[in-house]
């Protein structure tokens, strides 16, 4: 199977396909990076939780979503980090997807299972280990009909569905939102009569 296709296991959107696509070549060139030092963690960013809680509570008061902007750029990261966690897991061979193929494809090198600095000491970051064997597939049905959605309130109800996902698994929180568990706990409960609509 051709490593661009692996994204299309999960999601048929073009733009999540590129995002899935781009991890990978982006993991595997922070790695060989000459400037990169032995033993570094792999980079990583995770939403402000500042201006999640912002739009959050507006919402919980208003039922309108004002700042669509900060929501736009809240759900490109999740589906950024979405895509990493699974480029991630996929590369430390937590899936049946064989990325040597994939890397080939590339023309990059790819670290086989007996690089230890890979594997124990990159694919780690300050917010936890970027691996998961549960809740990607959850996370994947969720981002596609996220990224279908055009109502911004109900994008934000979707983005709380992501969220719930991650709350429950809470070795993922820490790596989409800052502050993780803690800080998803902070966040108000919503109004009742808000729900997403079977899609």
């Amino acid at each position: 199977m051709n490593w661009y296709k692996k994204a299309q296991m999960y999601s048929s959107m073009d733009d999540v396909s590129d995002d899935l696509n781009d991890e990978y070549l982006g993991i595997l060139e922070e790695y060989y990076n000459k400037k990169r030092k032995k033993g570094q963690m792999m980079s990583w960013d995770v939403v402000p939780f500042a201006r999640l809680k912002k739009i959050w509570e507006d919402f919980a008061r208003t039922g309108i979503v004002r700042d669509t902007n900060g929501l736009d750029e809240i759900i490109q990261k999740m589906i950024k980090t979405l895509s990493k966690i699974q480029a991630a897991t996929d590369l430390a061979g937590h899936s049946q997807f064989d990325t040597r193929e994939m890397a080939r494809e590339m023309g990059v090198r790819h670290p086989v299972p007996k690089n230890i600095d890979f594997y124990f000491n990159f694919l780690e970051t300050q917010y936890g280990t970027p691996i998961s064997d549960y809740g990607l597939k959850k996370l994947w049905a969720i981002a596609e009909k996220l990224m279908r959605e055009k109502s911004y309130e109900k994008k934000l109800l979707l983005v709380d569905q992501m969220l719930n996902v991650v709350h429950q698994r809470g070795d993922l929180a820490a790596l989409f939102i800052e502050g993780g568990s803690s800080s998803l706990s902070q966040l108000s409960a919503l109004p009742e009569n808000y729900n997403v609509p079977e899609q």
